[in-house]
């Protein structure tokens, strides 16, 4: 459910994205999006909170990519600002990553080929919509 929403909202702002900028051509529009903010940051708590409290105590047991490992760098550092400040300082360590996940991310944290790729399945999810709704009249 997660993936469908970050999905969702990706798409959303490669619209936003298309009516407020000109681009050369869809590479530069797709790295445009990819790298401005996004609305909030797509991880579960359960595995922000895993993985934080694995950042915590030194160990870094996840595999993870590239992209993936700078997010989880940069809730980490957001993590520890947040941590210090009123009123997040008082929150046990799940709360505090819940807290933090839902606050605006400052990138989207996926490659080029992953952004272009979601952007072209909702592409297809609208065009099939429509092609259903129009089949039935």
């Amino acid at each position: 459910m997660l993936r469908e929403q970050r999905d969702f909202a990706l798409f959303q702002s490669y619209q936003k994205a298309l009516e407020e900028n000109t681009f050369s051509n869809q590479r530069e529009a797709v790295d445009y999006v990819r790298t401005h903010t996004a609305p909030r940051w797509f991880v579960s708590k359960e595995f922000a909170a895993a993985v934080l409290s694995s950042k915590l105590r030194g160990k870094d047991h996840y595999r993870m990519g590239r992209s993936k490992r700078r997010k989880f760098d940069a809730l980490f550092r957001l993590y520890l600002e947040k941590k210090q400040e009123s009123p997040y300082c008082g929150f046990c360590h799940l709360a505090l990553c819940e807290a933090i996940i839902d606050m605006p991310a400052p990138e989207w944290y996926l490659e080029h080929d992953t952004v272009s790729r979601i952007i072209k399945e909702q592409i297809k999810e609208i065009n099939d919509y429509y092609a259903r709704r129009h089949a039935r009249r």
